[in-house]
């Protein structure tokens, strides 16, 4: 893939990443070599709650955009509609406050 190329792709991602965010959609920007992204999917599922996947992998445009719009350099960063819920632990403490739920009710 050309440069070019790989700068349409990312635009293209984080339009999609705005689209998802106006929708009260989980968003899970990942990458692929992550467990704790692994972990957040697999948490999302057990709650038997939806979610669309941003791979990062190899996309250091994509990454240094998350970086600045989140304030955070780790990965998964999990969003509700425009909500940044944090990483895979502040989505399992969000859970435990019993906010998860409420969130992603449609609605």
């Amino acid at each position: 893939m050309q440069a070019h190329d790989s700068a349409i792709v990312g635009l293209l991602r984080l339009a999609l990443a705005r689209s998802l965010r106006r929708m009260n959609t989980v968003t899970i920007y990942s990458t692929t070599w992550c467990p704790y992204c692994v972990a957040a999917k697999r948490f999302l599922d057990s709650k038997k709650v939806p979610w669309t996947e941003i791979d990062l992998t190899g996309d250091d445009d994509a990454r240094a955009a998350l970086v600045e719009k989140s304030g955070r350099r780790t990965v998964p960063q999990i969003y509700v509609g425009d909500v940044h819920v944090g990483g895979y632990d502040d989505l399992r403490a969000l859970d435990n406050r019993g906010g998860l739920m409420p969130l992603v009710a449609p609605g």
